[in-house]
């Protein structure tokens, strides 16, 4: 419809002629003259505008999440239908993710009207899932689990050591988190307390993800090559139907071994060996040391090294808070000194490799804090550091063929970027970081 409306009256008003009065029925004797009137109306488009825009107003706020804040506090707070959260929490994504908030999380809500009552509602459950909840027409909610795929995007690191690991990744752009995740991949075939050598070198091909143009953190590790000592290890990730991951070597033996070399997360510091003519630090007298002694801070996080059931927790002499793990093959390990158990893990559970069982501390007959740690097959003592270790499970043969339409492609990019690198090297002496196929230098 126009803007305006136009509403144009005819009046047919006789006027006399000559100042004589009209003869009723004599039409021939008046001039009739059409009169038009302009008027303007409210125009009705306009009018239906007015009144959804009142209701648009209603502007959608934003609720920050703080410590210790529920959903129903946050209702409450800002003035929200108490109903109205109780009728999207029937909704089952809706219950499982918006009755776990973290400070800092934000919640948008669209009010349907000025008495509390929610047109809509949706919460950020992470970087590519968004929980929507929609008021339908009988006031129940309908929710739903949008899913936004990132950006995948490959990239590759390589690095030569000259002081760290950890400072080599750095220096090759790799963030913490990667760094870490390398070494989590070599650690049951290098001790990266021990083993590490100057100008042991990496090369790791990894994931980027990335939304609306900007890097949110890297993804998977898909293929790494390590250097110790002039030995090369290469570990190639492959996944099955199913989604199970894991990463094996060239020839299908999987990178993981059934227990772990340190059972403890970071890196730790040997602070003593498996020495059987130890001198005792408080004994002040020669007793076998069965066991590797591993520093670091109070209440570092010890693990599992291998799966299996906890056959004693507790208070045990000299070795104060103690945890004892029968695994299969007639092994068993010892943990010692712990400051405290993991809540979770009692006498009895089952517990599987990397789970935290207790952590670090200074109970029982010591000097200062670290973990004593025991590794005995058939009751007899053996070098955690040195014993030979049992292989996890191989690749399966159903997948062999699979695994080297992953393996080959990967292999060659590992040694290329190493290639490329060793060449730039002996120019400037400066690692290589970037995106695959696009030099970077550092």
């Amino acid at each position: 419809m126009a803007t305006g409306a136009l509403l144009t009256i005819v009046s047919v008003l006789f006027w006399p002629q000559n100042n004589s009065p009209a003869v009723e029925g004599d039409a021939s004797n008046n001039d009739a003259q059409a009169l038009t009137l302009q008027l303007d109306l409210p125009d009705i488009d306009s009018y239906d505008l007015a009144i959804t825009s009142q209701t648009e107003s209603i502007s959608t706020m934003t609720i920050e999440v703080n410590n210790g804040d529920t959903l129903g506090e946050l209702f409450t707070k800002n003035n929200l239908s108490y109903d109205n959260m109780l009728a999207i929490l029937n909704n089952q994504d809706a219950k499982k993710y918006l009755t776990r908030l973290k400070p800092g999380d934000k919640i948008g809500v669209k009010p349907f009207d000025n008495t509390g009552q929610i047109q809509s509602l949706h919460y950020q459950v992470d970087d590519e899932s968004t929980l929507t909840a929609t008021r339908k027409t009988n006031g129940a909610f309908s929710t739903e689990l949008i899913k936004t795929p990132l950006d995948v995007r490959v990239a590759y690191a390589h690095g030569s050591i000259k002081d760290s690991l950890f400072l080599a990744g750095m220096q090759a752009g790799m963030e913490d988190r990667l760094i870490m995740n390398l070494a989590g991949i070599f650690r049951w075939d290098i001790d990266f307390v021990l083993d590490i050598r100057k100008n042991d070198n990496f090369t790791v091909i990894y994931e980027e993800l990335w939304k609306n143009g900007e890097k949110l953190r890297t993804g998977n590790i898909l293929a790494a090559e390590f250097t110790n000592n002039g030995k090369s290890f290469h570990a190639i990730r492959f996944e099955d139907e199913n989604g199970e991951s894991n990463f094996y070597s060239p020839d299908g033996k999987s990178m993981k071994k059934a227990f772990l070399r340190a059972p403890i997360k970071f890196t730790p510091r040997v602070t003593s060996s498996f020495n059987p003519r130890r001198m005792h630090p408080v004994h002040k007298r020669v007793r076998p040391h069965r066991g590797v002694d591993y520093g670091g801070p109070l209440n570092t996080p010890i693990i599992a090294a291998g799966d299996g059931k906890v056959i004693f927790r507790g208070r045990k002499g000299g070795y104060g808070n103690c945890v004892i793990i029968q695994h299969g093959g007639n092994i068993t390990t010892l943990y010692a000194h712990l400051n405290k158990f993991n809540r979770k893990v009692r006498h009895g559970s089952r517990v599987k490799q990397g789970q935290t069982i207790g952590y670090l501390g200074a109970t029982g007959t010591v000097t200062a804090k670290h973990l004593h740690y025991e590794y005995r097959v058939n009751g007899v003592h053996r070098n955690p550091r040195t014993v030979k270790l049992p292989n996890a499970k191989p690749l399966p043969k159903k997948h062999k063929a699979d695994f080297e339409q992953v393996k080959n492609p990967l292999l060659t990019q590992l040694d290329v970027i190493k290639r490329a690198n060793t060449l730039q090297a002996n120019t400037d002496n400066i690692s290589v970081s970037g995106a695959t196929g696009a030099s970077a230098a550092q």
